[in-house]
């Protein structure tokens, strides 16, 4: 037997530093990691806590106090015993993995070691039952981790926290222990070595607690109120509760208290062997997920698995994660946890069919589906390789898309208009004219691409490219039917609009430019219309075999003048014409009498035309020479005798000037037959020829500078008139305009003839139908004047026209 009393103490104080020696590795191994884990740390504090607080409890509520200073945590769970304690102060001393409940969610986790991130002190206070006697014994300890880089000073700390324990002597009643006698209390101030300074530990935490929360404890029953207190100054929620409230195994209710506002949420529960998921919906819609919520729980959110590809939240007590609790591993050797997610799977479809059967839109909050996993490469690979398609399958198989009249559609007959992977919000809004049966509705249309995954899911990608051949393969204009009943000339022109600003090039591989025909072609094909007359396309047509509109864009697309450039005016259809009409003269050997009809319509067009002389021989300068020789050629042997018949009366200038009236040949007719008719048909034909002969454009011209001159005498610029040459800008109404300090008192319109005041009985003018039609629409007070101006005298008579009723 040792009796040297200095050797004995010696082997007492190995012996002890041998025993805090394992628990003193432990503290240390975990304590490191927060260094480099910091943010991730953070963000586990306070599931920890709750974690502790559900394991060894059949019922418990929990309140959280939150200063600048301290956050205490505190709950109304049973007594510790013994074990608990010391487990406390020395983590693993007692705890043994055969030895833990089967819902004990903390089984596997570092537990409390990892709220150290708070502060490196946490006091403790509580009561432990003994097993040996009835009453309960308070206690208040201080767990200083201060030390922890230096193994000797963390023993001499966990040996000095043990100590005060055993001197505890205050003890209660088993029937005075009631509320929230048990609390974790962390000094901000006192952060751990090693961590930075001004990382807000306590607000990254907090942040995400209050929405994230009532889903926690859809799968923590034994949970059944947190309140929280923030007393923080720039804390925007100051005070928070959730109660949970009556429900069963597969609809959950919680209320909820934020600041002074109380609201209730719902959940959805569903299971599948030992795998479950919950998620929420109101009013028809699914509730978004808060963001970056874990996607895996093992009772509380597993931090890590935020950004994995699964779609919906997976719950398992069963798993078996990660030291840290970061997720799970599904490599070859994790049998357990490859089993429960091939469970996941058929949850997955419960899900799925929960969702179409209640007929819930928003589906996109419950598809998210991608590649990504974290762990190990082996992990990563076995998810994209099994499990990926296998979620895959059952989302393009479900109809969970909501379209635009209310129905729902499978996912994989889904298009989503998209560019660079983001909604397409202009193409959606052209192409759902026609494929509004397709498209999700707008309302979750740009939740459906940001969910989507285009690598996964190709056939749901709809481009701009892909809409524009559909349209170019219909080839005709007028085959749409559109959904709004829209002008389908006008939706095609916001089509172009939108394939011009996108991808011009777009417009010389697919044919959608419609033509005046409402055909579709490529852009090489098409010319712009410079305002060809409709009289000289049909006389092109009549003499081509191919119409001119087939190769005119539409007019209604003129304002795209970057698109073509090539265009067609009259001067280019006249060169034309006269080409084919020279070369059908050849091809007949002097004959017209295939092509008689055109050739006459362009004689009319001649005819009407205010082209000069040296205009037309430029236009046509085969045709014009050659005019009068194929005129006669057109003519029967009867006709040529009336021509030669009309030439030699003396009379062909007046009866050129009767073919040129509105008289019908009927009419003609008669009076050729009624001689009594004879005086009226001169009166006509002298008026039209003195009209012609006595106010030419000079005479026009002359007349309307006379009433200028005059009006200008009468409205003087310096009572505030101003007098208006309005012909002079195109206009066709009215010759002048008087305004009297901006606004128009006065119209008025010039006829001019060469005669004599003396001769206006027998001179008409005539009135356009553009000015029949303004009249009506003139203000009452304001006045519209006819100025008759007689040439020979230069006198100018002013004759007011006033409707009556809508009659002039």
């Amino acid at each position: 037997m040792i009796d040297n009393e200095n050797v004995f103490r010696e082997i007492e104080d190995e012996e002890r530093k041998q025993s805090l020696s394992i628990p003193a590795k432990r503290l240390r191994e975990k304590l490191l990691p927060l260094k480099s884990k910091e943010e991730q740390t953070a963000k586990r504090w306070f599931w920890e806590l709750l974690q502790n607080a559900s394991d060894y409890n059949q019922t418990v509520d929990i309140l959280l106090e939150i200063n600048d200073n301290y956050v205490t945590f505190k709950h109304t769970g049973n007594p510790f015993s013994i074990q608990d304690v010391l487990n406390l102060i020395s983590p693993d001393s007692g705890k043994d993995k055969d030895e833990v409940k089967k819902d004990n969610i903390g089984k596997f986790g570092s537990g409390l070691v990892s709220t150290h991130i708070l502060s490196s002190e946490i006091e403790v206070k509580g009561a432990f039952k003994s097993e040996n006697e009835e009453k309960l014994f308070k206690f208040n300890i201080l767990l200083d981790r201060s030390t922890y880089e230096d193994k000797d000073k963390l023993i001499a700390s966990i040996e000095k926290t043990k100590e005060g324990f055993r001197k505890l002597d205050t003890s209660l009643e088993v029937s005075e222990y009631s509320g929230f006698m048990t609390s974790f209390s962390y000094n901000l101030k006192r952060k751990l070595p090693g961590l930075s300074s001004s990382f807000d530990v306590v607000s990254i935490g907090v942040e995400q607690i209050y929405d994230v929360l009532p889903y926690t404890l859809c799968f923590m029953s034994k949970v059944q109120s947190v309140e929280i207190f923030d007393n923080r100054t720039n804390s925007s929620i100051q005070s928070f509760r959730i109660i949970r409230k009556q429900g069963n195994n597969s609809q959950l209710k919680f209320e909820i208290k934020e600041n002074q506002k109380t609201f209730e949420l719902e959940f959805v529960k569903l299971k599948y062997q030992q795998v479950e998921t919950v998620y929420s919906h109101e009013n028809g819609l699914i509730k978004p997920l808060p963001k970056d919520i874990s996607k895996l729980f093992c009772g509380l959110p597993m931090i890590g698995s935020e950004n994995i590809g699964l779609p919906f939240i997976l719950n398992s007590l069963d798993f078996e994660p990660t030291l840290e609790r970061e997720g799970v591993e599904i490599t070859p050797n994790d049998t357990k946890n490859i089993l429960l997610f091939k469970q996941a799977v058929e949850l997955y479809q419960l899900l799925l069919n929960d969702i179409t059967q209640k007929k819930l839109d928003y589906g996109y909050i419950l598809t998210k589906l991608n590649n990504k996993y974290h762990g190990v490469e082996g992990s990563k690979n076995i998810f994209k390789r099994d499990f990926v398609p296998a979620f895959q399958k059952k989302i393009e198989n479900s109809s969970i898309v909501k379209i635009e009249n209310g129905n729902f559609i499978r996912f994989s007959e889904m298009l989503l208009p998209y560019k660079e992977g983001k909604a397409f919000n202009e193409l959606y809004q052209c192409a759902s004219e026609i494929k509004h049966s397709r498209f999700p509705a707008i309302s979750s249309f740009e939740g459906w691409v940001n969910a989507t995954d285009f690598v996964l899911f190709p056939k749901q990608k709809y481009g701009l490219k892909q809409f524009v051949e559909e349209i170019s393969q219909t080839k005709q204009l007028k085959a749409f039917i559109l959904k709004s009943q829209t002008d389908v000339t006008v939706w095609v022109h916001n089509i172009v609009s939108l394939v011009n600003e996108e991808d011009e090039d777009l417009f010389t591989h697919y044919a959608i430019l419609p033509n005046q025909k409402g055909n579709f072609h490529v852009k090489k094909d098409l010319n712009f219309d410079i305002d060809i007359s409709p009289e000289l396309k049909n006389i092109f047509n009549r003499l081509n075999s191919e119409e001119i509109e087939v190769v005119l864009l539409d007019k209604y697309f003129n304002d795209f003048t970057n698109i073509i450039d090539k265009s067609i005016n009259t001067s280019a259809i006249c060169k034309k014409i006269d080409e084919l009409l020279k070369d059908k003269y050849a091809a007949d050997k002097g004959s017209t009498l295939n092509f008689s009809l055109p050739l006459n319509d362009l004689y009319k067009w001649l005819n009407n035309s205010s082209k000069t002389k040296k205009d037309l021989e430029d236009l046509f300068p085969w045709f014009y020479p050659r005019r009068a020789t194929l005129f006669m050629d057109t003519f029967g042997e009867n006709e040529r005798d009336y021509a030669f018949t009309i030439v030699q009366s003396g009379k062909i200038k007046a009866l050129a000037a009767l073919a040129e009236s509105d008289i019908t040949p009927e009419e003609l007719e008669y009076i050729s037959k009624n001689p009594e008719a004879m005086s009226r048909l001169y009166a006509l034909l002298q008026s039209e020829i003195d009209d012609k002969q006595n106010a030419n454009s000079e005479t026009g011209e002359y007349g309307e500078n006379l009433v200028f001159n005059d009006l200008r005498q009468k409205y003087k610029q310096s009572d505030s008139y101003e007098v208006i040459w309005s012909s002079k800008k195109g206009e066709a109404r009215f010759d002048f305009e008087v305004k009297h300090k901006g606004r128009t008192v006065l119209f008025v319109d010039a006829k001019t003839t060469m005669r004599g005041i003396s001769n206006s009985d027998s001179i008409p003018f005539f009135m356009r139908n553009s000015q029949w039609e303004f009249l009506p629409k003139i203000e009452s007070d304001v006045k519209y004047l006819i100025a008759r101006v007689f040439k020979k005298d230069e006198t100018i008579r002013y004759l007011q026209i006033k409707t009556i009723n809508g009659q002039d």
